[in-house]
């Protein structure tokens, strides 16, 4: 059974935030399907409505997140969640999902709705959100690639 917990990033726990990725290659700054956590942890610094979690299966470091207030579309936005290349396939996304859902309630004012936006031909991410209860919305995100936007309604 999954024991799925979000955690701080913090100096004990950064160098492994940072190690993880989404495939078995080389790092790189932003890897096919979402940028990587060294650049979401920057980007948090920077725009402090972002908050950003490791995520762990019970003492096991396996993801990572970052969510919040899109100031942009005034919408609270599960903006990245990554799980390392060695735990995917195996049912953590969902999981993982599933219990940012819970933070972002427990935490966030007033969090009715979530947003996230996903690359179209990202059919595993894509698969994960629809199981978790997102449902796509019709509307595009103009960025580097098009991305379809799905919301959560809680």
């Amino acid at each position: 059974m999954k024991k799925i917990i979000l955690r701080d990033v913090t100096m004990e726990n950064l160098f492994d935030v940072i190690k993880l990725k989404t495939e078995d290659k080389e790092f790189v700054l932003f890897e096919k399907w979402v940028a990587s956590n060294v650049f979401s942890l920057a980007q948090a610094k920077v725009q402090p409505e972002w908050v950003t979690k490791a995520i762990y299966d019970g003492v096991q470091l396996i993801g990572f997140t970052m969510f919040g207030l899109d100031t942009e579309h005034d919408r609270y936005e599960l903006c990245r969640i990554m799980i390392d290349y060695k735990y995917q396939g195996k049912g953590f996304g969902t999981a993982a999902v599933k219990e940012v859902i819970n933070e972002m309630v427990r935490t966030l004012p007033y969090c009715t709705e979530i947003f996230l936006s996903v690359i179209p031909n990202n059919k595993a991410a894509i698969h994960v959100y629809t199981k978790a209860g997102f449902k796509k919305t019709g509307e595009i995100i103009k960025g580097f690639v098009d991305e379809d936007v799905y919301c959560y309604k809680v």
